[in-house]
């Protein structure tokens, strides 16, 4: 008789797309967010404030390149997860985190201290993998790597 301990959750791998309206998204925010600098530097520093406007779409594009989404091939074996290079078989195993649950969109930690990375990922993105992957986060128990 197998109990839920014994249980695994099946094997399957995710691959990561670009996503270049998150991008866009992050490219805005940032836009926005130097602009309101700049509003609060002009009521103290007016001329400098207004000749640092040409640099926004630096900002822009900086926060466009800096949120790029780099393919990769996220597996789960039934024991742990690896992260790859996209369209490859191999990965280092990592330890996942599961950050943000919005129903159709995830947001990932992989990795541990300043060699971790974010995996932002959406169901319309993922496709048919999408529910194993949601029930593997939240039921599975990793061994240790």
């Amino acid at each position: 008789m197998s109990t839920a301990a014994s249980r695994r959750s099946p094997a399957f791998r995710v691959e990561t797309a670009l996503w270049p309206q998150l991008q866009a998204v992050v490219a805005g925010i940032a836009v926005l967010s130097a602009a309101a600098l700049l509003a609060d530097l002009s009521q103290q520093l007016p001329l400098m404030a207004w000749s640092a406007v040409p640099l926004l779409p630096a900002a822009g594009l900086f926060a466009w390149r800096m949120a790029r989404i780099e393919p990769r091939r996220l597996q789960w074996d039934g024991q742990l997860w690896r992260l790859g290079p996209a369209g490859r078989d191999e990965g280092v195993v990592v330890e996942l985190q599961l950050l943000f649950d919005m129903g159709s969109m995830l947001l990932l930690r992989a990795g541990r201290g300043y060699r971790a990375c974010y995996l932002p990922l959406a169901r319309r993105l993922v496709g048919a993998e999408w529910g194993s992957l949601r029930a593997t986060l939240h039921a599975a128990r990793p061994a240790k790597p």
